[in-house]
This record gives C-alpha cells, structure tokens and sequence, in this order.
C-alpha cells in the first residue's frame, strides 16, 4: 500500500508514494518548449514544486531514475519521448524559501543557492577543455570568493556554458518560486532595490542564451515584463486562466475520484467540490491538491491551503489599495461585478489600482476570474468554502476583536429568522464595531459595511446592491442559489445626528412601505422565490432600529 504524497516535492522519492500521474507534461515540453522559456504560475502549493523536481529526474544524465518513469504515462509514449530521458545536464534553483529582513542578508541567501549549484560538478574544475581564466571563475564561484554581488547575477548562464562545454548537450534551466525573494522584498520595503539584481539575474540566464535547451519557471505571480523580464522575448506564461497545461497542477474530478477510492475513503464528492473545487474553467474544474491530500490523511473537512502560507501581503495591498476592501466586496456580492483582470502586475501597481489588486488575487488563489464576452473583462468568484473561510478570518475578522466572527455567524442566523432584537444586538456587538475603517457618516457608507458583512458570509446567495427595477433602485437583494431558502430585500436609513427611537421606529415603517409600494422583490418572485423577508435597516450615529415582514 502506497503513502500519500503529502509534502513530498522530491520526485526522486515518489516511488514510495502514491502519484497522481502528471508526466506527459514533459512531451508537451520536449514538443514546444524547446529554446523557448516557460513560465508556469500557479498557487502556493498547487504541485509546482514537484513537477519541477520530475522534470529535473526525467531529463538529468547525472542519474538513471529510469525505474521511476517505467509505469508512468510518458513511457507508454513511445521511444520518440523514451530518447530524451536522462540525456541532458539539468540546473535547479530553489528560491523557495529565500526570506530575509534586509537585501544583503537576502542576497547572500541567494548567491549561498548559486554557489551550491556550482559545488555539484566538481569534475568540470578539471576539465582540460577549460581555460585557465574559465577554471579560475568556475573555482570562485564553487568556493563563493567572488566579491562583487552581481557577478552572481550571470552565475546560471556561466554554469550552463561550462555543462554545455563539457557535457556537448545544451542545458535545461529550472527556477523554483522565482517571485518568492519579491514578495519578501516588498514585504520588507526593500523591493525596489531588489529588482535589479533579479532582473539581471533572469536576463542572463535565460535570454538568448546559446547554451539553453529550455528552461522553466515557477511562481505565483507573473510580475510584468517592464519589472523583470523586459529583455525576456522568449517567455511563454501559462497560468490558472490558460487553457494550455491547465490540469497539470492541480487534481481532476476524475483524479480526485480515484484518489478517493485508492485509499479507501468514502467522500461526498459534492462536498469535496464545494470546500475545495472551483477553479480551472469551463471546461474542467481543479480541485487544490494540497487540500485534498490533507482531507485523506485526515479523514474530515478542514482548512488546509489556507494556514500553510501568510496572507500579511495580501492585507497589506488591501489596506494599501484606496477604498480596497470596500471594493473587493462589493465586486464579490455582484453576481454582475466586472474587472479588468491583468495577466502581469507589479507589487507598486497593486498599492493603488483595484484591478492589479483583483489580478493578484486571482493569481494567488484567492479568486477566480470568469472571462466575460467583452474582449478583457472578468467576473470574480470565490472558488470554494475553504477560501470564503479565508475571507472570513483572516480578511474581514482582522478589524475586530477576539470572539466577533462568532458573533457574525450568530448575526447571520438572525436575519434568516427575523429576530429583529437579535440583529440589532449583533450589529452593535460586533458589525459597528469592526468596521472602524469606515467613517459611517452617511447612507451609502452603512449600505456599503452590510454589503461587505452579507457578501462574505451569506455564501448561499448572490448578494447584490444598487438593484434598479421601473419603480426605483433597491439597496440591497439577497437571491439564494437554492430558490427554497429565503429571499431578503433590505432597504437602508441614516439619520445625520441624533434621532431617538421614535424617529427610528418611524424610519423602519417608512423603509418598509418603500420596499412594498416600489416592489423591490420583484427580481426574487421572478427568480421563483415565494418565501421572502424584507428587512429595514436604520440607523443614527450611535443607534440602530430593524424591523421586518414576511411577504
């Protein structure tokens, strides 16, 4: 009986391990890729890692891994693809785990990865091909003598030169979360001083470079050109939005299917689909392979994927980003919600446009984007319950006290029952409370802190605002997906200054004729929902009143 692979990214080892088969990626590389750079960019433990270290065993000559592509699908693929196994040197970089507070002590993190890389190949020291001054250089780099840091820069091509001249086989170049010693930079405010170095780095290894086969890249974002890859004409990017590549990170329903039955484990592949599905595309869905790996070896439903990495960026671009939050919520309770998604960002550009923050979102696993019919538009989507937790804890439950997200779930429960008393509770318990980056002076900024409440955690609905219908425009609508649960409309009052609870009461009555005499259910009858509530939600700066009735 095979183990399952949970954390295994060293391919070498997987013969002890249950694999779900992934190897006729390298035919699609071996058929295209060649002299070209490949860029795939996928989520944080979406099995980038180990598809790197498979191409590695499968290509490298400085071992014979034969015995573990001899039951995999790329074997089956003819002596065509068989020819090409173990005939080349191989370079991988790892800058997985490169994190550091300063440049210098993150630099010398990564020229510690390319001096290693050096150490490898102690027999080309010795080649008599080489040239005095060549054996000098490689030397310096094996035993890290160098003084100037961005000699390292050209290390990778350098190393590919010396393989290619002793080897006569051109070189595969693999990198490994080569976006990761970014995001640290830009975490530690030293981004801008970074990107030279890595800009250098990637440019000398893998443009126009002679002594290339192909190289691949991994990451989670794809960090635009004019930031690091400007010179890089030869790079093909393939993301979770490409249909190319698309189900060679990431597990099939199919896979999951099997997965399940291999290990004996009685799921609800619905439930699976609902905690841990959504992305891919129309035409094939993936599941997160991390959180699925960990369901097996747990046996239960959980939150895998999301406390395996920090979202501290994420809140960062959020907080930095001007009216982000507000926005990214609003846009996620529109079922109509449209951005212009942008393939590659900058970390500057997410600081202060929406839609780089959206972008980056997306890219990291966060959100879905859904092309629309127009030429660049996209609809976002939270792809499962897992990430809609994420939100939840990590995004929205930051800006309030220990305990509240409780309470949000008790304010749910509220208004699914109509206990008015309970609502009015729970929004001054905790809803006025966490939303202290809102002023609340004004109608608009209460209808935007409901909206932002209802869109994270009433996922059962599409939850949307600013309905238009002939006879007015409805704050806010909550359509169920299943048209057996309640319908709620929900009509917002503010009073500037201090009404007082008669005036409150009266404001209630008055939003809750408004709602009936302009029939802003109509959209939920239509839509086939015959059990409706319809709420008013009123308010002054220190006091609120609801009241509601059932239609």
């Amino acid at each position: 009986m095979k183990d399952l692979p949970l954390g295994i990214e060293d391919f070498s080892q997987i013969g002890n391990y249950y694999y779900v088969d992934k190897t006729t990626i390298l035919a699609e590389l071996i058929d295209s890729a060649v002299g070209k750079s490949v860029l795939f960019t996928r989520p944080r433990r979406f099995g980038k890692s180990l598809t790197l270290s498979m191409i590695e065993c499968f290509f490298t000559m400085r071992h014979d891994y034969s015995y573990l592509f001899e039951d995999k699908k790329i074997w089956s693929l003819g002596e065509e693809y068989r020819r090409h196994a173990f005939s080349r040197p191989v370079i991988r970089l790892n800058m997985k785990d490169v994190s550091a507070p300063s440049l210098p002590s993150m630099l010398e993190q990564c020229f510690e990865r390319i001096s290693a890389l050096f150490r490898l190949y102690p027999e080309i020291s010795g080649d008599p091909n080489l040239y005095p001054y060549e054996k000098q250089r490689f030397d310096a780099f094996a035993n890290k003598t160098i003084d100037d840091p961005f000699m390292y820069a050209d290390g990778l091509r350098f190393l590919s030169e010396m393989l290619h001249k002793h080897t006569g086989k051109k070189v595969i170049i693999l990198i490994d979360e080569y976006d990761t010693p970014l995001e640290n930079a830009f975490q530690n405010g030293f981004y801008d001083d970074a990107i030279e170095f890595f800009k250098r780095l990637y440019s000398s290894s893998l443009k126009a470079n002679e002594h290339l086969y192909f190289s691949v890249m991994t990451g989670v974002l794809q960090i635009a050109k004019e930031s690091i890859f400007s010179e890089l004409n030869n790079l093909s990017v393939y993301s979770l939005s490409s249909p190319r590549y698309l189900t060679y990170f990431g597990f099939t329903l199919d896979e999951v299917t099997a997965l399940c039955a291999f290990f004996h484990v009685n799921a609800d592949l619905t439930e699976l689909r609902r905690y841990y599905g959504g992305y891919g595309n129309k035409e094939v869905e993936l599941f997160n392979p991390w959180s699925i790996l960990s369901f097996l070896d747990s046996r239960s439903i959980g939150s895998y994927w999301v406390n395996t990495g920090s979202n501290k960026t994420i809140q960062r671009l959020i907080d930095e980003t001007p009216g982000g939050l507000e926005l990214l919520n609003a846009t996620l309770a529109s079922e109509e919600g449209t951005f212009h998604y942008l393939p590659s960002i900058t970390y500057k550009d997410v600081r202060g446009d929406p839609n780089s923050l959206f972008s980056y979102l997306v890219q990291s696993g966060y959100l879905v984007a859904q092309r629309q019919p127009e030429d660049d538009l996209f609809c976002l989507r939270i792809p499962n319950n897992e990430i809609r937790l994420a939100f939840q804890n990590e995004i929205i439950a930051r800006n309030s006290k220990p305990g509240t997200l409780r309470l949000a779930l008790r304010f749910k429960d509220a208004v699914m029952k109509g206990d008015d008393a309970a609502i009015a509770f729970y929004l001054e318990s905790y809803v006025l409370d966490s939303f202290s980056y809102l002023d609340l002076n004004s109608e608009k900024e209460y209808q935007v802190m409901l909206t932002t409440i209802l869109a994270v955690f009433f996922d059962e609905y599409v939850v949307r605002s600013e309905v238009v219908n002939r006879y007015g425009r409805c704050d806010i609508l909550l359509l169920p997906k299943d048209k057996s649960l309640l319908g709620v409309v929900i009509e917002v009052k503010f009073f500037k200054g201090r009404a007082g609870a008669k005036k409150l009461s009266a404001m209630t009555a008055e939003a809750l004729n408004q709602i009936k005499t302009r029939k802003y259910y109509d959209l939920l009858l239509k839509q086939g929902c015959r059990k409706n509530l319809l709420y008013a939600f009123c308010f002054d700066k220190n006091n609120q009143a609801i009241a509601h009735e059932a239609l």
